[in-house]
């Protein structure tokens, strides 16, 4: 039998804040030690639900995303998990140290009525005054580090639970890495940045936010990344995101690892029903999960539903057997620990044959099911195009910043 074990664990303030390490303090990280005792719990306890303590796969999504690379990149929590699975960490957001909580704290300290000191304070206020005053330091940390506005309540570098970003674990690891799915969607960023600037970004106002980010760098950026001489900029600083937050750091990142790749690009259609900032009919964060789950079937056509039994089969086979395939789909490749991307695009399957998770021992290869394009074709360089975007680079981004 397969279980799924959902948790939930303290997030923002209530898991993270951190103000030192002294006895007084505050040291954080209370939200992953939450996650690490749910695990625990899970390993000990899911025979007894009709699950196998020795098939575990660890599963998150956006910042549980981050979690999930956190535990599968820390040493003594090895013996509790068998694979993992990855989407859409925004792995450019970096963990905080103390001396960065320091800005946060205050202004937390201010709109609670306390000192950084006084945790009896801290303890005593309700949880919805800490949400009310959580929700308004964010709303004042707009000229903060902008990575660090994005989410502002993350685990802190103690050198005991968290060591080091995910991107320097990852290239220091001392152990054998275990199975991964790893991976994004198409338009990851395109969301975000319409709800930051809900009205046009001009080439000019574009330019100046490249600078502000960047600084002198966005002057090999904009080659790469350069905006039309009229128009709204905001899907192009959205597709510059998207690379910069989510895919160049999850391709860093799997290029370390012993790795099923991936990139969803099968677009979401509402028809105005959700609130999706510029996303009805594109891809953006999130909108996986929706086929994942089947969060909408009843309102799914055809190939929507392909889409999510295809995806769902893809992570329920991989749960099971280490292997997102059908099992006549099978390659040789993963059990030779082959360490090459390995990507598919799901966009829109109506193909022959059937979709997998393709792995290569001779490159980089993409299934690419995209209404665009006519064929699933093999390509050894990051090469698609999407829309009216055409893109043709190896690591865009990654070399640039």
């Amino acid at each position: 039998m397969q279980c799924t074990s959902p948790f939930d664990t303290q997030a923002g303030v209530l898991g993270f804040l951190a103000t030192g390490t002294g006895p007084n303090d505050l040291k954080g990280n209370y939200g992953i030690l939450d996650q690490r005792l749910a695990i625990a719990w899970i390993k000990s306890n899911i025979d007894a639900f009709g699950g196998d303590p020795n098939q575990i796969t660890l599963f998150g999504q956006s910042a549980g995303a981050q979690s999930t690379a956190l535990h599968y990149l820390t040493s003594d929590m090895q013996s509790f998990f068998q694979t993992a699975i990855i989407e859409s960490s925004p792995m450019s957001v970096p963990f905080r140290t103390y001396a960065e909580y320091i800005t946060p704290t205050v202004l937390l300290a201010e709109k609670l009525n306390c000192t950084i000191g006084d945790l009896t304070c801290f303890r005593t206020a309700s949880y919805q005054d800490i949400i009310i005053a959580q929700t308004a330091v964010n709303s004042m940390l707009t000229s903060w580090k902008v990575l660090f506005f994005f989410e502002p309540w993350l685990p802190v570098i103690d050198n005991m639970i968290v060591h080091d970003q995910l991107l320097e674990m990852v290239s220091n690891v001392s152990f054998t890495l275990k199975p991964l799915i790893i991976g994004t969607v198409t338009e990851e960023a395109l969301g975000f940045i319409y709800g930051i600037w809900s009205t046009p970004v001009s080439p000019r106002l574009y330019a100046e936010i490249g600078v502000a980010i960047f600084g002198t760098k966005f002057l090999k950026i904009i080659e790469r990344y350069p905006p039309e001489r009229s128009g709204d900029q905001r899907s192009l600083l959205a597709r510059l995101a998207t690379q910069w937050v989510f895919a160049c750091p999850t391709r860093v990142f799997a290029r370390k690892t012993a790795t099923y790749s991936y990139v969803f690009g099968y677009p979401l259609q509402t028809n105005g029903t959700m609130n999706s900032s510029g996303c009805d009919g594109h891809t953006c964060h999130g909108d996986e999960l929706v086929f994942l789950f089947e969060s909408f079937w009843a309102n799914f056509t055809d190939t929507d539903r392909y889409i999510s039994q295809t995806l769902a089969t893809y992570w329920t086979n991989y749960a099971k057997i280490i292997n997102s395939n059908p099992l006549s789909l099978y390659h040789d490749c993963f059990q030779t620990n082959c360490k090459t991307l390995r990507y598919d695009l799901f966009c829109n399957l109506i193909y022959d044959n059937p979709n997998q998770l393709l792995q290569s021992c001779n490159g980089q290869v993409y299934l690419t099911f995209n209404k665009i394009m006519s064929q699933s074709t093999p390509i050894n360089k990051l090469e698609y195009n999407y829309r009216s975007f055409t893109y043709a680079s190896t690591t865009p981004l990654c070399d640039t910043i």
